[in-house]
């Protein structure tokens, strides 16, 4: 008898296909992460002073959001790399595949919808 389970598969949003940061689709709300691949969203793109973007930034360590202040161009640090800098991500997507198991325990799956 052959036994059959399901899983969902994501693709990972810290992927080669990042994009550099992007202040006019961040504004259209496409997702950022960090380039050290922490979480993040931009809440505010015209806070007051030379900083005017707020980035909260996700830590799991601790499951909190901590603000940051970043330049226009996404920078956190005047115009050194920084990990907290923002960079632009490929929407997460979503896949099924059916996992098969056979008689004699080999494991095989199906195709990816």
């Amino acid at each position: 008898m052959i036994a059959a389970a399901f899983i969902i598969l994501h693709r990972n949003q810290i992927n080669s296909n990042n994009m550099k940061f992007d202040l006019e689709l961040a504004k259209k709300g496409h997702p950022v992460q960090t380039v050290d691949g922490k979480k993040a969203r931009i809440i505010c793109f015209n806070t007051a002073g030379g900083y005017p973007l707020t980035v909260l930034i996700k830590y799991e360590a601790n499951n909190l959001e901590e603000p940051h202040l970043h330049k226009e161009n996404g920078k956190y640090l005047g115009d050194y790399p920084h990990g907290y800098d923002p960079e632009m991500v490929d929407n997460e997507k979503e896949y099924f595949v059916n996992v098969y198991k056979d008689r004699n325990g080999k494991i095989f799956l199906g195709d990816i919808i």
